[in-house]
């Protein structure tokens, strides 16, 4: 197995185990991204090809084949000490993330106005919709 491939497995256990037991869901979406479920609030958006990921807790998401939105709550259960993203408002509020595939970039976390010029910008589709009552 290649170091890449080991780091790459390492970093998708250390995110099954640190948000609750195994796997019970999961979901491709476009551009080789990946909605996993692993508990109540274990629930990720992950790209295995390069261990980019949204963290828990997803709320809602959805996609067609250059975007996938989606929001989501922070939580405490999916962070570690060294945890680098930065949430404006603090850990309890919902936020808001873009995933552009042209080009490959992620947006976020966002707060709701920054989300909605943003989506304008980057001409996101309006049937791409976030149902917050979903998952």
């Amino acid at each position: 197995m290649k170091m890449t491939n080991f780091k790459k497995l390492h970093f998708l256990l250390w995110i099954l185990c640190s948000c609750g037991a195994s796997s019970d869901y999961s979901e491709g979406l476009s551009g080789g991204w990946e909605f996993i479920r692993e508990s109540a609030d274990g629930k990720i958006l992950y790209r295995g090809i390069d261990d980019r990921s949204v963290p828990c807790k997803i709320l809602a998401f959805d996609y067609n084949r250059d975007f996938i939105v989606a929001a989501q709550r922070p939580t405490k259960e999916c962070f570690n000490e060294k945890d680098t993203i930065y949430y404006k408002q603090g850990k309890n509020d919902i936020y808001y993330w873009i995933i552009s595939h042209h080009p490959d970039s992620i947006y976020g976390p966002l707060l709701p106005g920054e989300y909605y010029v943003l989506r304008g910008i980057l001409k996101v589709p309006g049937e791409l919709r976030l149902d917050l009552k979903v998952l």
